[in-house]
């Protein structure tokens, strides 16, 4: 139990964390465990993979290899991988865009990424974060609904969408009779389609036996899930195949009680920000490294305490559902995917308040490409979580150069320096 609570505050841990300990399940933290200590060249974005010469491994200490097999240095080497990083965060923006000028775009800086002339470190962050801004700066974000709807039968069979789904196949299952459709995460909005936790307790939301079905699309799903639904008795079905797939078949397990399936965060900020003289977005994913919603909550509570008014979005706003009420200042922004709208409001008011964004669990690089947005619109964006990138200086020179109000470090923020930075 004491293992439990160490790695999640989810209401849910403590029982279905000795549940999978007990059925000899492994969910996401043992599999982080196996896998440490964690290769000291891969955190400080030292190694590469990208051609058949290597892996090559510069050493931070310069001993050794100062330059893998094909000429690159540390600072290109760490800036290509931060920069494929970035790009493949911006997969989902790229393709809800379906612009032919961005998709030219992309494509030429993978080309610089894959061999041949590289471009130096600087120049090489500096078309990525310009391209990162040109993507969600063109994105249309004016249909997304900022409320979340509390309306659920669960006496109906139970649909789970996980990840990007065709509105075509949303508006499909919503029109069967005997089926109520929910969303395992809040990262795209679905009109009418209830979201039901953060990125780090996903596979409770499974072992708690809640879905009847589960429809998966691209996302943020962890592959665990698939033998979690084996184990557990639950249905699944990727998205191209559900058209061979008999919903019939599907039973309804009945109600399953969670307690936090209400979402009780507002949603009317307007009037609020403007009265508001601090202003802080809390958004981002849950990171496994980390005891699952502790920097999430408690930096949030600081963050109340020094009188900022907060907004949040995606999984934050899930997570923060958990452990806070309408009665605190604490405001809807949207789903993950609508997390950029901030830039605006951070426009708006940054002339005139203190405004901020904290990312305090980030962990998917959709997230960490939304934090290079809103530092690129001059946010002061602070990602907690440990960045593959070198501790030189020079590194840190070349970020600055690039994206002066991106807080990044290869160690991560810890609760207390956040805590002293934003007061």
């Amino acid at each position: 139990m004491l293992k439990a609570k160490k790695r999640s505050l989810d209401p849910m841990a403590d029982e279905l964390l000795v549940k999978a300990a007990n059925d000899n399940t492994k969910l996401s933290w043992d599999m982080h465990e196996e896998n440490l200590p964690h290769c000291g060249f891969g955190e400080m974005g030292l190694c590469c993979t990208k051609c058949m010469q290597g892996p090559c491994r510069i050493d931070p200490f310069g001993n050794n290899a100062d330059r893998g097999s094909c000429g690159r240095d540390a600072a290109v080497i760490a800036a290509e991988n931060l920069s494929l990083q970035f790009l493949s965060g911006l997969s989902s923006a790229s393709e809800e865009l379906k612009d032919v000028e961005i998709l030219k775009e992309s494509q030429n800086l993978h080309s610089y990424l894959n061999g041949g002339m590289n471009l130096d470190a600087e120049e090489v962050l500096q078309k990525t974060f310009d391209h990162v801004e040109k993507v969600y700066s063109k994105l249309d974000l004016s249909s997304e609904n900022n409320i979340i709807t509390n309306k659920f039968d669960l006496n109906k069979k139970k649909v789970v969408i996980s990840g990007k789904i065709s509105d075509q196949t949303v508006n499909m299952l919503k029109e069967q009779e005997d089926v109520e459709v929910y969303s395992l995460l809040n990262e795209y909005y679905y009109e009418d389609v209830k979201p039901l936790t953060n990125y780090g307790s996903q596979e409770f939301i499974v072992m708690s036996g809640f879905p009847d079905l589960i429809v998966f699309g691209s996302g943020c799903a962890k592959p665990s899930l698939l033998e979690l639904a084996d184990k557990y008795d639950v249905d699944y079905v990727y998205e191209s195949d559900l058209s061979e797939f008999d919903l019939n078949d599907v039973e309804s397990s009945g109600y399953m009680e969670i307690d936090y399936l209400d979402f009780d965060l507002k949603n009317d900020y307007e009037d609020k920000l403007s009265e508001a003289d601090k202003i802080a977005l809390v958004a981002g994913c849950n990171n496994v490294k980390y005891s699952q919603d502790n920097r999430l909550k408690k930096l949030t509570e600081h963050l109340l305490n020094s009188g900022y008014t907060v907004l949040t979005s995606g999984c934050a706003a899930m997570g923060l559902n958990k452990y806070f009420s309408e009665d605190d200042e604490i405001y809807y922004l949207g789903s993950c995917n609508n997390t950029t709208a901030f830039g605006e409001i951070a426009e708006k008011y940054a002339d005139s308040k203190k405004v901020v964004a904290v990312f305090p669990e980030l962990s998917q690089m959709k997230a960490f490409s939304q934090a290079a947005y809103l530092a690129k619109k001059s946010v002061k964006t602070y990602v907690m979580s440990k960045s593959f990138i070198p501790p030189y200086p020079e590194f840190k020179d070349i970020i600055n150069n690039t994206n002066p109000a991106l807080r990044i470090k290869t160690e991560g923020y810890k609760l207390e320096q956040i805590s002293g930075i934003l007061d």
